[in-house]
């Protein structure tokens, strides 16, 4: 569009400067000019934005590559619409110039053979005398013919003009007198001739080159030539006396061509938009289509009354149908396989009758505490890293005599007690895991030993008080022995020994007992 853009914004207003000032007169000629050469300049620059939109120019020559350009649908059909009209244009101007000369030259020829055979005539009625005196240009005999001439001239509609010349090219004499008699015929030397039919010429005055329209004369004129004797006379008619058929010939044309137009401006302006309207609706709904289908944003297409475009639709709803599915489907393939995942974690990790952790999990948190306590400061100003080792009195009682549901039951209740001790620590402090049977494990980091002691006795206090199980009322008891990092070692192994061996020294004690 920078060269449509460019055409009307400067080359026609310098257009319109140049035509004011180099013509004093605008006639029917010059403006049908002005106009088809301002129409194909309009043309050109479209054929020229096109062709640099479609053929990059460094297909042709090579040059730094940049991001190319893309040619928008809009500007495509605005190219189209515009195009549509100032084709069929100039295609009009063209054979109304093409039609209105053959006619213009019919009407030419028409007059030019009335003023010569009127001439021709009334030389006819001459005696020989008189023609004789005619050739030898006798003067009495040459006014005699110029008063013929003067009324045809006279009377004639025809802005007419006669120039009586000898074989020399000398001119005798003409109606009516004008500044090119001075000239001889050299003036039509300067301008160009074409012969339109045979003996009819058409001639322009000398090329303007101070007009911005190369190539265009102002002055036309159509001669004939009719010889008489040892002389012959030119006969010319301006061809301004014709503009009246021109104008009409064009008027007649455009009466045509305006409404067609119009018309075809219209349609296609309505085919724009609606292309336009529907396309757009379905970039704007396709825009940021994997978040509208993430967030379950429901998307309707709305169908075109255009046969492709509405196939182009169709397919999109499609696909954002089928896309959707497969994302309902992704995501509850997602939860299961989440939830199967948490399931498998929990199975290897926990314990699947009280849900504490299990051994394996508690040994691998174990180190990584042991390793975060070692390697930098999050734990600062704690002593050090207790395991409480802790193994049921009188559990094999319960199991014996109430059944090992009972037992499973008691171990169930046990396991909930300690973990509400334990919810007045900190969980990055605190936390308790069953090793297997009878046995449960503490974490504790600590401040002072006065800290394990507290906690150790709370736990025996709990644990030891009566449980109602199945009708029964049991009292059991616990073992606990402490093992602590650094001082009992630096690995978790070295630590749960030390802890393991303390238990069994608390149990020999005599049960509910703690030995560090």
């Amino acid at each position: 569009m920078n060269a449509l853009l460019f055409i009307l914004i400067i080359s026609l207003p310098l257009m319109l400067i140049n035509l004011y000032f180099t013509n004093s007169s605008l006639d029917i000629n010059t403006v049908f000019f002005f106009l088809i050469i301002f129409l194909n300049k309009i043309f050109n620059a479209l054929v020229a934005d096109l062709f640099l939109q479609y053929i990059s120019l460094r297909k042709i020559v090579p040059l730094p590559t940049k991001h190319e350009k893309k040619l928008t649908l809009s500007n495509l059909l605005t190219y189209t619409l515009i195009a549509s009209v100032i084709i069929p244009v100039i295609v009009f101007v063209i054979i109304a110039v093409i039609n209105t000369e053959k006619e213009v030259n019919l009407k030419v020829t028409e007059d030019l053979h009335l003023a010569s055979d009127y001439v021709n005539d009334k030389i006819e009625n001459w005696t020989i005398e008189e023609n004789s005196n005619l050739k030898l240009n006798n003067p009495i005999h040459v006014s005699k013919l110029l008063d013929i001439l003067n009324v045809y001239v006279s009377t004639s509609d025809s802005t007419i003009s006669f120039y009586l010349v000898d074989f020399n090219n000398k001119i005798i004499s003409n109606l009516p007198n004008n500044d090119y008699s001075s000239l001889g015929l050299n003036w039509i030397k300067d301008g160009s001739i074409d012969e339109f039919s045979p003996g009819f010429y058409t001639w322009w005055s000398p090329i303007d080159t101070s007009y911005l329209i190369k190539n265009y004369s102002k002055d036309c004129n159509y001669v004939y030539v009719t010889s008489i004797d040892n002389s012959k006379i030119l006969i010319s008619i301006p061809s301004s006396q014709y503009t009246s058929t021109i104008i009409s010939g064009y008027l007649e044309s455009l009466k045509i061509l305006i409404p067609l137009a119009l018309i075809l401006f219209l349609v296609i302006s309505l085919l724009k938009n609606i292309i336009l309207k529907s396309i757009s609706k379905v970039i704007i709904l396709s825009s940021g289509l994997p978040e509208k289908l993430k967030s379950k944003e429901t998307i309707v297409f709305e169908n075109s009354n255009i046969l492709e475009i509405d196939s182009l639709i169709y397919n999109f709803q499609s696909m954002v149908d089928n896309l959707s599915n497969m994302i309902l489907e992704a995501e509850i393939t997602n939860k299961k396989l989440e939830e199967s995942r948490k399931l498998l974690f929990k199975q290897a990790n926990y314990d699947y009758l009280t849900e504490l952790p299990n051994r394996q999990y508690f040994i691998e948190h174990a180190k990584n505490t042991i390793n975060e306590f070692s390697n930098n400061n999050l734990y600062n100003g704690k002593n050090g890293i207790a395991i409480l080792f802790l193994d049921l009195d009188k559990f094999k009682v319960v199991n014996d005599t109430l059944g090992h549901s009972a037992g499973d039951k008691l171990l169930q209740i046990i396991a909930k007690k300690m973990k509400e001790i334990l919810n007045s620590y900190d969980s990055n402090s605190a936390c308790v895991a069953r090793l297997g049977g009878d046995e449960f494990v503490i974490q504790l980091i600590y401040n002072d030993k006065y800290e394990i002691e507290e906690l150790s006795t709370k736990i025996i206090e709990t644990i030891k008080q009566p449980i109602n199980l199945d009708s029964s009322t049991i009292t059991v008891g616990v073992s606990i022995g402490v093992g602590l990092y650094p001082e009992y070692g630096n690995d978790i192994e070295s630590i749960f020994i030390k802890s393991d061996t303390s238990m069994y020294k608390a149990k020999a004690s005599g049960g509910n007992e703690v030995y560090i």
